[in-house]
């Protein structure tokens, strides 16, 4: 009978089971009821998130700090981009020649600028004046080849005329004749380059 007598727990018994209910009812709350995005910065400890616990991949380049990533390898280059709209027209440069001639063994004027006027003073030395200065300019010969003259000449040399013994422009040299900055001394040398020999000849101011 003193073995069926039922259990009377002492009141310590009873705190200590009331005190555990109340522990495991108030974990349970805590697991289930705790409200989203509730848990910041604030309530993490320093370094209580570790890369173990992060999942691989979920970072963005945003996430790091300065120089924290390494630079990866350059990409491929990419397409070329469309061509971009044409510019305007520039002004049209000079011409190749602004005044050339073309003259005869005679000193004859055959073709050329108009206004040109050929002036030969003795075999083989010509004066074309161009009618304004041509100072400043290169100055273009070759030998013009006419059925008339096929016999070769020499070299052709030309000058600038003008010069004078106080201020002569430094293109240009002192002529025994037509003495002026818009004349062109032209001499032709026979086949040998010992004399002046009449050729025809072209002449161009560039």
């Amino acid at each position: 009978m003193r073995a069926l007598r039922a259990f009377r727990p002492t009141p310590a018994t009873v705190i200590a089971m009331i005190a555990l209910l109340v522990a495991l009812a108030g974990t349970g709350y805590a697991a289930t009821s705790l409200p989203r995005n509730s848990v910041g910065p604030a309530q993490l400890q320093s370094n209580a998130v570790t890369a173990s616990k992060v999942k691989n991949g979920s970072l963005l380049k945003v996430d790091f700090g300065t120089n924290q990533l390494p630079r990866g390898a350059a990409g491929p280059q990419g397409r070329p981009g469309t061509p971009g709209a044409r510019g305007p027209t520039g002004p049209a440069g000079p011409s190749a020649a602004s005044k050339w001639a073309l003259v005869g063994k005679d000193g004859n004027l055959i073709a050329g600028t108009a206004g040109t006027v050929v002036v030969q003073s003795s075999p083989g030395l010509y004066y074309v004046n161009f009618g304004s200065a041509v100072t400043g300019h290169a100055i273009v010969t070759s030998p013009a080849l006419r059925l008339a003259a096929l016999a070769p000449g020499g070299t052709i040399q030309a000058a600038i005329c003008g010069a004078t013994a106080t201020s002569p422009p430094p293109d240009t040299i002192q002529c025994p004749n037509n003495n002026n900055t818009s004349t062109v001394l032209v001499i032709t040398n026979d086949a040998f380059n010992s004399m002046p020999e009449s050729h025809a000849f072209y002449v161009a101011v560039l």
